[in-house]
């Protein structure tokens, strides 16, 4: 034996209650005490006698199968250890000198560490049988430094053995020690052009979402994976989101206890959050405000709010779709801003379209004045102010134009603000097709035809069916479902 850390490693072996620092203490100490002129690995020798550790001979073999994971020291050789496999890596193929090598990570841990298991080329077949969380025992491996961290490598005649031990499982791994992992019952998977997000929940009960770039190539059922490759983005106290990508992400089917929790569904009146994600919100499409970052109106019987939409992807479900529709939004996060909170949807948000909602009754609604008007009504003014928006999107079926007016009416008993993305913006005010718009948008002459026309509005009298909200300064602002001129007017 010719090394002072292999010297710490058999006292280490022998005597679990102690620490490499403390050993290393007592051997400073016990140099200060004698002096320069004795050799430290014959003080290491020392100490351990003190301690009443037995070292093996010169030429004997040292073996360390008492050895934990906590006190591996590079340059240790015949290193025997019972491990729970606790992530395994990509396999990397490459070239060197015209060799084609093969080289694979594996994460194993004991009660007290995590080190990685480095295995080449036709070493990796040993565990080919081998899975996440299973037991293994390594006999024959040496410790070296790589990147200032300690890894495990198979010496010569080393080998790996599935075994049986008194091993903490995988959630211990995840819960003591920093991991790219988590353990997750899978609730839904989105895919998309570029990339994937998947939803579920962990082994602590939080809300997980998971964005991966370059997508999956198989699909994900409903079931629990213990999921490595992860780069942890966000985290809150029942939520955390992951970004990886496809060349890094592994799900490998796993069998654990994921507590059961279910997503509560928001209305507009309810999230009165300063900042959350991966919500859903539930309510009435009012309308569209085709931005370059569109904005959905969504309500309820009581109050409405703007979601920004981060994507045209997201939109897309809508787009054949008339306001006053039901919809469900998945995935939207609330941040607070320089401006206050913003309500938004990400890539992996998603718009589904649930049905006709209740808020239209078969009967014509009732003509209020707008002084008194809330609720469901018909309100009739004369035009102060109006703003329209046009924007142009590409669809699977086709090009789209989507369209957006905001008015200001007065009747002469109060004043509201009026938003619409009805057909009949088109139909009604502008006096063409869809088909007409869509050609004089894609020419770039639709905004001056609508500059010429907005003249003619002001001080027109028009007719609007809308769900009328009331601010608490006491201002209306009514989502029109309907447009339409008085009678006798063109």
């Amino acid at each position: 034996m010719k090394s002072v850390d292999e010297i710490i490693a058999v006292i280490l072996a022998e005597k679990p209650s102690l620490k490499i620092s403390d050993i290393r203490e007592m051997i400073k100490r016990k140099a200060e005490e004698l002096g320069e002129l004795v050799d430290e690995y014959v003080i290491a020798l020392m100490v351990a006698k003190e301690l009443g550790v037995s070292i093996p001979k010169e030429g004997e073999s040292l073996k360390v199968s008492k050895l934990r994971i906590r006190d591996l020291i590079a340059g240790l050789r015949n290193v025997n250890l019972v491990a729970r496999v606790v992530k395994i890596d990509r396999e990397i193929t490459f070239s060197r000198n015209g060799k084609t090598r093969k080289c694979l990570r594996i994460g194993i841990g004991d009660a007290t560490g995590v080190v990685n298991l480095v295995l080449w080329d036709d070493q990796i077949e040993q565990i080919r049988n081998v899975r996440i969380g299973d037991v293994i025992r390594v006999s024959r491996g040496y410790t070296r430094e790589y990147r200032g961290r300690v890894e495990l490598y198979l010496g010569s005649g080393g080998k790996i053995s599935l075994a049986e031990g008194e091993v903490p499982p995988l959630e211990y791994f995840l819960e003591n020690y920093e991991q790219e992992c988590t353990l997750l019952q899978v609730k839904n998977v989105l895919q998309l052009h570029e990339f994937t997000c998947v939803r579920g929940i962990d082994f602590k009960g939080r809300r997980v979402r998971i964005l991966i770039w370059g997508g999956l190539g198989d699909g994900l059922k409903e079931e629990c994976y213990y999921v490595c490759g992860l780069r942890r983005k966000y985290e809150s106290g029942d939520f955390i989101e992951y970004y990886t990508n496809w060349n890094k992400v592994t799900f490998t089917p796993y069998r654990a206890n994921i507590p059961s929790i279910d997503y509560k569904v928001y209305t507009p009146s309810q999230i009165d959050i300063k900042e959350a994600r991966d919500l859903i919100l539930k309510g009435w499409y009012l309308a569209l405000n085709p931005t370059k970052f569109p904005k959905i109106l969504l309500g309820d019987k009581r109050n409405f709010i703007q979601v920004l939409l981060t994507s045209d992807d997201v939109l897309l479900p809508i787009l054949d779709f008339d306001p006053g529709f039901d919809i469900l939004l998945e995935g939207v996060d609330i941040v607070e801003g320089s401006r206050g909170r913003i309500v938004k949807m990400g890539r992996c948000g998603r718009i589904r379209v649930i049905g006709p909602s209740e808020l239209f009754s078969s009967e014509k609604p009732p003509e209020k004045f707008i002084i008194e008007s809330k609720g469901f009504c018909t309100l009739k003014g004369a035009v102060i102010s109006l703003d329209f928006k046009f924007r142009l999107i590409e669809t699977e079926s086709g090009e789209k134009i989507a369209s957006f007016c905001s008015l200001l009416i007065d009747d002469g008993t109060g004043q509201a603000r009026i938003y619409s993305s009805s057909p009949d913006i088109i139909k009604n005010l502008l006096a063409m097709s869809e088909g007409e718009a869509l050609d004089y948008l894609k020419a770039g002459v639709l905004d001056k035809i609508v500059a010429y026309m907005k003249k003619e509005f002001l001080g027109k009298n028009l007719n609007f069916e809308c769900f009328v909200y009331v601010r608490e300064e006491g201002s209306r602002v009514g989502m029109a479902f309907s447009i339409s001129t008085e009678a006798g007017e063109g």
